[in-house]
């Protein structure tokens, strides 16, 4: 049995109850510091552009414009409620925290993780990474956000990333486990090099845990990275519908590993772009999304979120291992062809209207 037959089994199965419903609503959302770094300029200009919701990742508090941005997780209480109090200024609310927990190499042994902290990265032990995890849940609930995103772990050097991946759902089961406590739904990312990098592996691990508290975040473009091709990211997107979260916007048209799923350079990850025109199938993907978008979304709302989310993850301008650019226009674009594939697959994404203006108005 393929995945594919996996997935219509579980879309026309009875518990689900699939009636596919005319024009079904999806939430735009936006990686906040692919617009800009100042949180003024970037809040003001994803408002103008038509969002309501966000994610955090990285900012600029500094006076200084050039000053070296520091993600969410590194700042004060104030710093923190600083960035929330701006955002709600402009009448935009958190989707997520664009979270680097996981993102880190565990060391010679299961136990311990290379820690990367104020630029330098040192060995810790797994009691003390949990620690760095419980601050940074902490600060999401500052930022009313529900949703944290996560990875799970990257192999030592020069070992074998299936070896390690026991290890990796042996440690996202108690950082997971934490997140529940904080009332976080935590979102584990499909993306290139780490143990878990493709869809059919992030289930195994999503369902060794079986916690209500993970779910997947799938992205196509990263996926096209490792070198599937379309039929393949179909097929992986279909292994993780059961246990989809959200996903992350954006397509890829560059070098790809001469062995499918294999290691690729971070350095070359500068190809993204928008999710109508690449390989990665966003089309074909969008219109089986559309008929599951209800009971995603009811799936959402039991969670206490307002729905499902199409978040753009741009990196027009250039991505890498921590992060991506794409610039006020490069957002633009990006949501304009997030627009037109929603419009053609018969999904209507929500965002801005005058009714917005005349809530806020009175």
């Amino acid at each position: 049995m393929t995945m594919i037959d996996t997935w219509t089994e579980w879309l026309e199965s009875p518990e689900r109850c699939l009636n596919p419903i005319s024009n079904p609503v999806a939430l735009a959302s936006v990686f906040a510091d692919e617009h800009s770094k100042q949180p003024e300029t970037v809040f003001s200009g994803l408002a103008t552009a038509g969002f309501r919701y966000c994610s955090v990742r990285f900012f600029n508090l500094d006076s200084d414009p050039n000053a070296k941005p520091r993600h969410v997780e590194d700042l004060t209480n104030d710093e923190v409620d600083r960035i929330f109090k701006i955002q709600k200024d402009y009448g935009l609310s958190t989707t997520s925290v664009g979270g680097r927990i996981g993102k880190v190499k565990f060391s010679g042994n299961a136990t311990n993780v290379l820690m990367r902290q104020g630029g330098e990265v040192k060995e810790a032990t797994f009691d003390e990474y949990l620690q760095y995890c419980e601050r940074c849940f902490e600060i999401a609930n500052r930022l009313n956000s529900k949703l944290y995103r996560i990875f799970p772990f990257y192999a030592p050097d020069n070992q074998k990333r299936s070896d390690w991946l026991q290890a990796s759902v042996d440690a996202l089961s108690q950082i997971v486990e934490l997140a529940r406590r904080y009332d976080l739904i935590t979102g584990v990312e499909t993306e290139a090099n780490l143990i878990a990098p493709d869809g059919h592996t992030l289930k195994q691990v999503t369902e060794k845990i079986n916690n209500p508290a993970l779910g997947i975040v799938f992205d196509a473009g990263n996926m096209r990275t490792l070198g599937y091709d379309i039929h393949a990211i179909l097929d992986q997107f279909a292994a993780v519908l059961p246990h989809l979260i959200w996903f992350h916007i954006k397509d890829y048209n560059g070098p790809v590993p001469e062995t499918v799923g294999g290691h690729i350079e971070e350095d070359l990850l500068k190809h993204f772009v928008p999710c109508d025109i690449g390989h990665s199938g966003h089309g074909e993907i969008f219109h089986l999304l559309r008929r599951t978008l209800g009971p995603l979304n009811e799936k959402m709302n039991s969670l206490n979120l307002p729905g499902f989310f199409l978040e753009l993850e741009p990196h027009v301008r250039g991505g890498g291992q921590f992060g991506g650019f794409s610039g006020p226009d490069g957002i633009g674009v990006a949501l304009r062809a997030l627009v037109n594939l929603c419009n053609f697959s018969g999904i209507s994404l929500s965002v801005r209207t005058f009714d917005d203006i005349l809530r806020d108005r009175g």
